[in-house]
């Protein structure tokens, strides 16, 4: 008998040293800022998925089903994406829609993304190679690249200071009223984006 207590007092003790794992943020998983340094209608502005593109001065476009047992509290309404590090890898939403949505650039060079429960995307398009090179270290940020090359703020001509994203490694990109811009990454952590990007 005074062997049990005295075993179960110290795997009681031995529990209690153990520290609780830390839940660890996915490096993979990053929000996308524009950046053209003396270009303020450009620079240090949030990249939001909407209307299946990506844009400058749009809201983000999402949606939660109202259904049981789904708390749409639980999950955002910000755009982040993921992509493996320094790989040339195809681009996914951070979602958590059954499917998930994945990333293309159309043969015009529009950065684009699947509808939920659909791979289905415009004839031509090409959902690689994305290069992503993560922030080396707390307090920077990292680049998002698409066929080695960078991407172009287009401006929307129905909306002023609205903008909308295009790889200029695409296909056939011919534009020529956008600004070059560099896509920076920062981490998002463990946070779902949405349910679904619209």
């Amino acid at each position: 008998m005074f062997t049990k207590t005295l075993l179960i007092s110290t795997l009681s003790c031995l529990t209690i040293a153990v520290p609780v794992e830390q839940r660890q943020t996915n490096p993979n998983v990053f929000s996308m800022i524009s950046t053209h340094s003396g270009d303020s209608s450009v620079h240090l502005r949030s990249i939001v998925a909407s209307g299946q593109r990506f844009y400058i001065g749009k809201p983000t476009a999402t949606y939660c089903p109202t259904v049981e047992n789904l708390d749409c509290s639980t999950v955002g309404n910000t755009t982040s994406v993921a992509v493996t590090p320094n790989s040339s890898s195809g681009l996914s939403m951070n979602v958590i829609v059954p499917g998930g949505q994945s990333g293309y650039v159309t043969t015009d060079g529009q950065l684009g993304y699947t509808i939920a429960h659909s791979n289905a995307k415009p004839e031509g398009s090409v959902s690689a190679p994305f290069l992503y090179i993560p922030q080396a270290t707390p307090n920077t940020v990292g680049n998002l690249q698409f066929n080695a090359a960078g991407f172009e703020a287009c401006p929307c001509n129905e909306t002023t200071g609205v903008y909308q994203i295009y790889a200029v490694g695409g296909p056939a990109f011919v534009r020529t009223d956008c600004t070059g811009i560099n896509i920076a990454t920062s981490n998002s952590g463990t946070t779902t984006a949405a349910w679904q990007f619209t």
